[in-house]
């Protein structure tokens, strides 16, 4: 059983508690994203242990199949199922990493009058003590 719903893509940057509310918003965005992205990570390593599993299930249904006279139908049907759900999560996680990208690079964080323009330069701004 795998861990779900633990954010590990962005772990290497924290937000002291007085930042400004789109900074915070910002980053229980950024989490968000990142627990759905770990949590499709896990979901396709799932996947592709369950593919091997489908490969040998239609072998069997091959054998199964010519032990008993018959001539095997659909002989990949497992397989391609298998395949399928490989797929979709791989488009989910491209999706998540752009959605990512997207929240990343939201307009609060582009540099505009003197501000600041990247998330850790505002955490690091927020975090210094305002000077006189």
């Amino acid at each position: 059983m795998r861990m779900t719903g633990v954010a590990t893509p962005f772990t290497s940057y924290t937000i002291p508690p007085n930042a400004p509310e789109p900074v915070a918003e910002a980053w229980r965005e950024l989490n968000r994203i990142g627990i759905l992205y770990d949590d499709a990570s896990n979901a396709l390593k799932d996947a592709g242990q369950a593919l091997v599993a489908a490969q040998a299930a239609d072998v069997q249904a091959i054998v199964d199949a010519t032990n008993a006279g018959e001539e095997a139908k659909d002989l990949q049907a497992n397989e391609r199922k298998a395949q399928a759900e490989i797929e979709r999560l791989t488009t989910v996680k491209r999706g998540l990493r752009e959605a990512a990208d997207q929240a990343g690079g939201g307009s609060w964080l582009r540099p505009s009058r003197g501000r600041h323009g990247t998330l850790p330069a505002l955490v690091r701004r927020t975090a210094q003590p305002s000077q006189p």
